[in-house]
């Protein structure tokens, strides 16, 4: 389970669920702390893919079943703070940009699962209005290449996030104000039955 921020730490809102993954399913989660921007977002989550769990497992061969991303994000002008948004395919804003400028995009959009989501756009700096894209609803700083690396290696990947202020309407305000919100609704909708079911046992 993967998160950007300190103030969004799992356990402070998804303590039971993961307690009972482990009690009752057996299902051990790793919260890997990613901070935002693209760059520190993939190598964080690369290394914890790669390194905890052969630590953990003792073996070479293991991975993870599920990658799950949690935490906050800008919303566009169709949703409104404290709207649950499950993203399953993602954008590179920054670069989808510049490939629009007509300059050669290597960066290509990534869909994960077989579920109804909306796409994300990962920046690496804060989007100050919307951008044009089909289904973009989520705004953060580092879904993106988790999902490019865990497409990469085969392992399921999915991204929740809580609207807690729409792109370019006082973002960093309303981030603050609807922050605590934000975690009791994430902690509300994730429940072990949603992770089992991203699950690829």
């Amino acid at each position: 389970m993967t998160y950007a921020l300190n103030e969004e730490h799992p356990s402070k809102y998804l303590h039971d669920t993961l307690n009972e993954l482990l009690m009752r399913y057996k299902v051990y989660t790793g919260l890997t702390w990613t901070g935002i921007g693209k760059l520190g977002s993939y190598i964080r989550t690369h290394d914890d893919i790669t390194d905890r769990w052969r630590t953990l497992i003792n073996t070479q061969d293991i991975k993870p079943d599920l990658v799950i991303n949690v935490g906050t994000c800008g919303g566009s002008s169709e949703t409104k703070p404290g709207d649950i948004l499950v993203c399953n395919r993602f954008i590179d804003l920054d670069m989808t940009e510049i490939e629009r400028m007509g300059y050669q995009n290597m960066t290509i959009p990534i869909t994960v699962g077989k579920f109804d989501g909306v796409t994300c756009g990962t920046s690496d700096k804060f989007v100050l209005k919307e951008f044009d894209y089909e289904n973009l609803h989520a705004y953060d700083m580092e879904a993106y290449p988790q999902a490019r690396l865990c497409a990469t290696m085969g392992i399921p990947f999915v991204s929740v996030k809580c609207v807690t202020d729409i792109v370019g309407q006082n973002t960093h305000e309303d981030y603050r104000f609807n922050r605590d919100m934000a975690m009791t609704k994430l902690g509300e909708f994730i429940t072990p039955e949603f992770i089992l079911s991203h699950m690829k046992i």
